[in-house]
């Protein structure tokens, strides 16, 4: 019985074949500029291999006119430059890539519209667990200018914009938990509805921002500059706003409950009777509303908050927070 032979299996055309050399070409670029030691080690080997072999003919390695030992010599330190060569080069152009890279993200969360500041910000938040540009000190945000920025609906929790430029920018409902503004200027900024919990404020320029309805909840707000802002219906639980300046800041509404305001400056600021004063309790909580047992009274006016204010008031207070960290320490 006759063996059947088997054809070879090739390329149905020229250009298809010519494809597939180009795809295969392609990927070993790819993985030699992910690899480049590796891949430069191995071709230094091979080219030692096949030097020994031609020159396989002279044995005697104390022969001074030992040619394989002399190429063996040269090459090697011709393959140790190539190998340092290529490592360095290889660095700088994945350095001058990254550059770029980040170059271009603030570009785009600088002057783009919303939805390309939006993807920017999603494709940074992806690359700071590798280079730290959004949360660390390597932020690409430090020092950097961004004013009327819009980053309204932006996810910047744990953000580092230590020192930046943030006038008038737009963080509308943008998530800014924990985020790190010291050093940075947000006058006349859009804070809406925005999440600033826990959020690093003090000493920083907020003039005439708008943070109605912010979650302003266990910031650090210290020393901060208010000057006509809008704080109206904001959520100011357990924030510290000591030493603040508030000159005619609209707090309207705003919950004050354990926050602290010693040292603050609060001539001429607006307030309701909605507004929920420092010492506040909650006594009942009302289709998911907390109701409190104290309010401001506008029968009593301004001077009310000077035992909030003024240490030295008869019937100061401040938060237990506040005590808890004045308090010395009793560890031995």
């Amino acid at each position: 019985m006759a063996q059947k032979i088997r054809e070879p299996q090739g390329y149905p055309t020229k250009d298809a074949a010519q494809r597939a050399n180009d795809d295969m070409w392609r990927s070993f670029k790819k993985q030699f500029q992910e690899k480049p030691i590796t891949y430069g080690m191995v071709f230094a080997l091979f080219g030692f291999v096949v030097g020994a072999v031609m020159f396989h003919h002279q044995p005697d390695w104390g022969d001074t006119n030992n040619y394989l030992f002399n190429y063996l010599t040269i090459s090697l330190t011709v393959g140790l430059g190539v190998l340092v060569t290529v490592f360095v080069l290889n660095e700088l152009q994945k350095r001058r890539e990254k550059n770029e890279l980040s170059r271009q993200l603030l570009i785009d969360i600088q002057y783009g519209a919303n939805d390309v500041a939006l993807n920017a910000i999603n494709r940074l938040r992806g690359y700071d667990e590798d280079y730290g540009w959004l949360t660390s000190e390597n932020s690409i945000f430090d020092g950097k200018l961004l004013r009327a920025a819009r980053l309204q609906g932006s996810k910047l929790s744990k953000a580092n914009f230590s020192n930046a430029r943030l006038q008038g920018a737009n963080f509308q409902q943008a998530r800014l938990r924990r985020a790190n503004f010291q050093g940075a200027n947000l006058n006349v900024t859009n804070l809406r509805n925005a999440d600033l919990r826990f959020a690093q404020l003090e000493g920083v320029p907020l003039h005439r921002a708008l943070l109605q309805k912010a979650y302003l909840n266990n910031a650090n707000l210290k020393d901060a500059n208010l000057h006509l802002a809008s704080l109206e219906e904001a959520d100011l639980r357990g924030t510290n706003l000591a030493g603040s300046s508030l000159y005619r800041t609209n707090l309207s509404g705003a919950n004050l409950s354990n926050c602290s305001l010693v040292g603050a400056y609060l001539e001429e600021a607006e307030f309701s009777t909605g507004t929920v004063l420092p010492d506040a309790k909650v006594i009942e909580i009302r289709d998911s509303q907390r109701m409190y047992d104290k309010y401001y009274e506008s029968d009593q006016g301004p001077s009310q908050m000077l035992r909030y204010t003024d240490p030295h008031h008869p019937d100061f207070w401040q938060p237990d927070w506040v005590k808890d960290k004045e308090a010395p320490s009793t560890d031995e």
